[in-house]
């Protein structure tokens, strides 16, 4: 569950710059988004009167997207905010950093043929 401030903004987020599907809505402050890579579902709710958003850095999620580059241009045109552009990491991955509404960093990933390495190494 990711808290937040306000619903919509985080919904906007979410589900019209990142992708991920709205399956459940219940206001004034919950709502339940899937994945169309995985299927994972995971959860916004808003805060509470005397609740505060946790600390920016007590919360962060790894999406690994295959269009990466596309989403990324598209974040930058809605002026999401980017805490780490575009880097090629020493083990392969290329990543970018952004912040939610709320000030959540996501990492945006894709580790391509370096994750399917990965699995064959391991079995």
């Amino acid at each position: 569950m990711i808290y937040v401030r306000e619903l919509q903004p985080a919904l906007h987020f979410y589900v019209d710059l990142l992708g991920l599907i709205l399956v459940e809505q219940e206001q004034p402050g919950y709502a339940r988004l899937r994945s169309t890579y995985s299927g994972t579902t995971i959860a916004l709710h808003t805060l509470g009167n005397e609740q505060s958003v946790p600390e920016e850095d007590s919360i962060r999620l790894y999406f690994e997207v295959s269009n990466l580059g596309k989403l990324l241009k598209k974040l930058e045109t809605a002026g999401v905010r980017f805490t780490q552009h575009l880097r090629r990491m020493p083990w392969g991955w290329k990543q970018a950093f952004v912040a939610d509404p709320d000030g959540h960093e996501l990492c945006l990933y894709w580790a391509g043929v370096q994750r399917v390495r990965a699995k064959r190494l391991s079995r």
